[in-house]
């Protein structure tokens, strides 16, 4: 028996389809909207508002990937921008050293 919060996310996304306003169903996390899913089991698998139900939880999920892949980028330049430092610091040295 699904729980009340995902009985208030199964009648956001009702409203969702009847009004085309994304405001209620935007309120909801990842966490819940999976949970909710997942307790609807195989209830209303092709029902309109599970189907939003998933592509909500698509959507969250790559902005998820997208901010995880800029962070990784961010970092792997920050890196590269301290070693090629390092290294021009290291064979400035080097051939103040050998002269």
């Amino acid at each position: 028996m699904p729980s009340e919060k995902s009985k208030e996310i199964v009648a956001a996304f009702q409203r969702y389809l009847r009004s085309g306003s994304t405001e209620e169903t935007d309120t909801f996390s990842l966490a819940d909207l999976r949970h909710a899913d997942e307790q609807w089991g195989n209830r209303d698998l092709e029902s309109d508002f599970r189907i939003a139900i998933r592509n909500r939880i698509k959507s969250l999920e790559a902005e998820e990937r997208k901010i995880h892949e800029s962070r990784v980028r961010t970092i792997g330049y920050v890196v590269s921008f301290c070693v090629g430092g390092l290294a021009g610091y290291f064979v400035s040295q080097l051939s103040r050293w050998s002269n």
